[in-house]
């Protein structure tokens, strides 16, 4: 029974929906061998979505996340079984306390999420389970149940690359928890597991029991064997301990400090395959921070001497690692001079005997951060974050020489938001990469699912916004999952190969049907036809700017002449026109009733003016009046004075 991964996802039962889908990049054909979908807005709503994670069985995909839409933080669980075609979303916390830190394991049918929540009044772990992939779940159970704070570590080190490396993990009817707890007065490593899909559990392991403060457990599952390593501060500095089982978590051999130097040990990530089990740490021993190596041969019975991956003069950070089963072990991480680090990556040909070169996967003047590594026999793929001016994107660069030679980056968010930490997951040929991103206005969880190797995909556009009612004129983007071109029309007419060729996003100002497709060689998809309704309720600005309130305008009687001058805009529809009128200042008596002024160039209203003629001395009221194209007014008024002379 092979152990699946971990990542997040969303909902409450709420309804079976296929996931609105944004623009993606157009790759170029050289650019990667994965085809990307479009992005599934898998959250959609109007909270802030944040904490994904994801676990892959088969075609199953469960993702969490927490979720302010309810009003306090909730966790989210979304389900699709169409291998992320379409999702159904459940609230699993949904109490009146916050809850934090979701985390997501499956094995097969089974489906297990725990989170951090505050409801009892102070925080404790919490676990709901299904046996029915996802469809039902349990009443949650309290795991830890004390007056300590029971947390995660932070978010980053929840899941990494494709092992089962958070805090939970799942495989047949079994499932493994750990966590940090301040009951003891001190950060303790604690452990349950349940031999029965969640049903019961077994008594809580104190996994450190020790008085200094134990951190960042991380748990890695294979068969019977139960690994767990954490950084403690017993020995000072901080360094990494570890600790194992043989029969499925019921007890655990004796710790051992796997670093062993008193610079300071922290954050480990594991990953193994077979008998070979991996563990990397963030060190301190050389002086600035590096990323050392341990491996085991023996099913984590002994390791061999400890290997430092990194050996520069600045710091290391956001290292992860994965294993395959043709004995490659890939390590990335990000390091740099600051404010600019750029992502790295060491491989191993023979099951972390030896590690080759130290290629710069994102070789950019740019901060590039969060990197995640999945790998199989036939390739490595590696996601991040990278900041590019104006912008957060999610990048995506893959190798299938074993990390010789890197195909192109390609950005895999590609909006105007900002993207968040990615985490990915690889299940058969379907590479899943989900993260948050602000490109709708608030934050959601965007999912994007990669075809490993392409093949040959029918052309299909997809468009961001989709047609309906709005508020605000639309810049409304056309992409399409393979190179091709795509043709539009704005007067509700097919479009042809003669059209518009889609080049840049399509302003929408007003209520406008758009029809379009697209064409790859000789593979074109049928003409989508998406409405716009503007609905422009903003009202337009205007001003006169002369002659000022109050001021006294004097001439030659009869007739004397007032220049009026002023401006006008509107950032919806546009600006119609502009009239003017005159009224008595106190009974509001019409002295004379709206007239048309004249913009200072044709068309443009942002600059007019309008000639009155008074006969008679005395105070009168101008107000001009602005009328947009979608008759919304607004009007300014000004007093002034007339004196013959």
């Amino acid at each position: 029974m092979r152990l699946n991964r971990q990542f997040l996802l969303a909902g409450a039962l709420i309804s079976l929906v296929s996931a609105p889908v944004l623009p993606i990049a157009i790759r170029s054909a050289e650019a990667s061998d994965t085809v990307f979908s479009g992005i599934k807005n898998l959250s959609n709503n109007i909270g802030v979505s944040d904490f994904p994670q994801l676990s892959i069985s088969d075609e199953n995909v469960f993702a969490v996340w927490k979720d302010t839409s309810f009003g306090n933080g909730d966790i989210l669980f979304s389900r699709s079984h169409d291998s992320g075609e379409n999702f159904e979303n459940t609230n699993l916390s949904n109490n009146i306390g916050v809850s934090n830190s979701p985390q997501v394991a499956s094995a097969d049918d089974r489906v297990y999420v725990v989170w951090s929540d505050n409801v009892p009044g102070n925080d404790d772990i919490f676990i709901r389970a299904s046996s029915d992939a996802g469809q039902n779940f349990g009443t949650a159970t309290n795991l830890s149940s004390n007056p300590g704070a029971s947390t995660f570590p932070a978010y980053e080190d929840h899941a990494s690359g494709v092992n089962s490396n958070g805090q939970i993990s799942a495989s047949d009817d079994s499932i493994y928890v750990v966590w940090q707890d301040t009951t003891t007065g001190n950060s303790e490593i604690l452990f349950r597991r349940s031999s029965d899909g969640g049903s019961t559990f077994e008594n809580t392991i104190n996994l450190s029991s020790n008085s200094a403060p134990s951190l960042h457990p991380i748990l890695l599952v294979e068969g019977n064997h139960v690994f767990v390593v954490w950084e403690d501060k017993s020995t000072g500095g901080g360094d990494v301990f570890y600790r194992r089982s043989e029969d499925g978590g019921a007890s655990f051999g004796g710790t051992i400090n796997l670093s062993e130097t008193s610079a300071g040990s922290y954050r480990p990530k594991l990953a193994n395959h077979g008998d070979h089990l991996y563990v990397i740490w963030l060190d301190k021993s050389l002086g600035k921070t590096n990323v050392h190596f341990k491996k085991s041969s023996d099913d984590g019975i002994s390791f061999s001497g400890s290997i430092a991956l990194t050996n520069a003069d600045t710091s290391a950070g956001h290292h992860q690692i994965t294993a395959t089963s043709n004995g490659m072990v890939f390590v990335i991480w990000r390091d740099g001079p600051n404010p600019i680090k750029e992502l790295y990556l060491r491989a191993s040909e023979d099951h972390g005997n030896t590690f080759g070169d130290t290629p710069n996967l994102s070789n950019n003047d740019v901060d590039s951060a969060w990197g995640q590594v999945a790998a199989d026999d036939d390739g490595v793929y590696v996601v991040w974050r990278d900041t590019p001016p104006g912008s957060k994107e999610v990048y995506f660069r893959e190798s299938h020489d074993g990390s010789s030679s890197f195909q192109a980056t390609v950005d895999i968010s590609n909006n105007a938001g900002t993207s968040g930490i990615p985490l990915q997951d690889l299940s058969g040929d379907k590479l899943y990469v989900v993260w948050r991103d602000s490109a709708v206005g608030n934050y959601e969880i965007f999912l994007k699912v990669g075809t490993v190797g392409g093949g040959s995909l029918p052309v299909t556009t997809t468009v961001f916004p989709p047609g309906g009612t709005y508020s605000s004129p639309q810049s409304v983007t056309l992409t399409t999952n393979v190179p091709a071109s795509t043709y539009y029309t704005l007067d509700g007419s097919p479009p042809t190969t003669s059209s518009s060729l889609y080049t840049e996003p399509v302003d929408i100002e007003t209520t406008t049907t758009l029809k379009f497709f697209s064409i790859d060689g000789s593979d074109s998809e049928p003409v989508q036809s998406h409405s716009y309704v503007i609905i422009d309720d903003t009202s337009p600005t205007v001003a006169i700017t002369s002659p000022a309130g109050g001021s006294t305008i004097t001439g030659r009687q009869p007739g004397v002449a007032a220049n009026i001058v002023g401006t006008a805009s509107d950032d919806s529809s546009g600006v119609q026109k502009v009239e003017i009128k005159v009224t008595d200042p106190v009974t509001l008596a019409l002295v004379e009733a709206y007239e048309v002024a004249t913009p200072t160039t044709p068309g443009d209203w942002s600059d007019w003016t309008h000639t009155l003629t008074f006969n008679t001395e005395g105070s009168y009221r101008i107000t001009a009046r602005a009328t947009d194209n979608s008759g919304n007014q607004s009007w300014n008024s000004k007093i002034i004075t007339i004196a013959f002379t």
